[in-house]
């Protein structure tokens, strides 16, 4: 409703979402973002789904400190 025009707000939305998952599994949202952006278009699509947040999480051991 602020963020300019409704493109700009889907676009808020999804990485809020994004944002939050992370939150809530414990994770570094940069670290996750930029390791996902990094690798992911090379990703096979038969591994997509070791690439969804909970997945990305076994593999990697930085764990944010929960409040």
């Amino acid at each position: 409703m602020f963020v300019g025009n409704l493109r700009a707000g889907g676009t808020a939305a999804i990485l809020a979402s994004f944002t939050s998952t992370c939150f809530r599994h414990g994770i570094d949202p940069q670290r996750y973002f930029t390791q996902l952006l990094t690798n992911l278009p090379a990703a096979p699509i038969q591994q997509l789904s070791n690439w969804l947040p909970d997945a990305w999480k076994l593999r990697n051991t930085t764990i944010l400190p929960t409040a």
